[in-house]
């Protein structure tokens, strides 16, 4: 959160201290040993990063917080296979892959770059090739590339589980940009 090289998170972490609250924490989570005491009633749970995985019994914490009112937004490149397993009857991950991707909410279009060393590279951009939840959940696309979903919300209880396949959208490098800019705001 607090590294300013191209591929940290410190920009987000500012906008996300900018436009929350100032009535609201931001706490950081490095294990879930008080998870429980941690989250409030109402809290948005936001993880961003390459991979995430929880124990069972961290999972149960905070799914009982999501079904109870709370949101949980993960981008990822992997989860482990206890969150899948408890979150999706079937799931599927392909990617495309380019230097760019044209990211699109609704009918807008936002163009997305893996940058090295200021060059575009070839990277796999991944998404949802096929979903469906557990228990029939609902679940709507909030933005998509190449026809894939790349960005969906779940219903779950009272809450929602906000699923990203695509963290690098919020990488300082990203964010720099107008595009991303843009994203990060939606």
């Amino acid at each position: 959160l607090k590294d300013k090289r191209p591929y940290g998170l410190y920009l987000f972490n500012s906008l996300l201290h900018a436009h929350i609250d100032s009535s609201k924490k931001i706490m950081p989570v490095t294990n879930g040993v008080n998870l429980d005491s941690m989250i409030s009633e109402k809290s948005t749970m936001l993880f961003i990063g390459d991979q995430f995985g929880l124990q069972n019994n961290e999972l149960d914490v905070i799914l009982t917080k999501v079904s109870n009112g709370s949101d949980l937004f993960i981008s990822f490149n992997e989860l482990t296979e206890n969150i899948y397993e408890r979150l999706f009857d079937k799931v599927e991950i392909s990617y495309d892959y380019a230097d760019s991707v044209n990211v699109f909410i609704g009918k807008n279009r936002l163009t997305q770059y893996y940058l090295y060393q200021n060059d575009t590279l070839a990277h796999q951009w991944k998404a949802f090739y096929a979903i469906q939840p557990k228990d029939a959940a609902v679940y709507r696309s909030l933005s998509s590339f190449m026809e894939m979903s790349n960005l969906v919300r779940i219903n779950y209880g009272k809450g929602y589980i906000f699923l990203h396949t695509n963290p690098e959208f919020f990488f300082n490098y990203q964010l720099k940009r107008e595009d991303g800019y843009r994203f990060t705001s939606f």
